[in-house]
């Protein structure tokens, strides 16, 4: 179900168009519903074949399989064993999703050191390296 308000000028008079490109976004957008002129700014309108969960994904998962060249196989292979076999991958597979707000203190730790690579101020990895082992 898509759910939603058009607003602005003219909003009742716009028809609507739900895009997709579905994982591995290899095929280019197409519509998935389009919706007659909203009523009122208002859409409310059911997506044919919208799934919700696994069955999606694993359609997904399936035709990206699916269109692996050969040699792709084994180094997908190993990953999804590594997935399982990795306690701390399991651990931050499941971990909840992040739920506090930034604080301002934090925005501007960001802000100072996106400048600081704007400016060049970095140091490579292998400097680094030699420089702190």
């Amino acid at each position: 179900m898509v759910e939603g308000t058009l607003s602005g000028t003219g909003a009742a008079s716009h028809a609507v168009v739900l895009q997709a490109n579905p994982f591995p976004f290899l095929g280019g957008w197409w519509a998935v519903l389009r919706a007659p002129r909203a009523r009122r700014g208002f859409l409310r309108e059911r997506v044919p074949g919208a799934t919700i969960g696994s069955v999606a994904t694993r359609e997904n998962l399936m035709r990206a399989v699916l269109d692996l060249p050969e040699e792709g196989i084994d180094p997908t292979l190993d990953f999804i064993a590594s997935r399982y076999q990795d306690p701390v991958l399991r651990l931050l597979d499941n971990a909840p999703d992040e739920d506090e707000e930034i604080t301002a203190e934090e925005e501007a730790a960001v802000a100072e050191g996106r400048a600081d690579i704007a400016a060049g101020r970095t140091i490579s990895h292998e400097d680094m390296l030699r420089k702190y082992g």
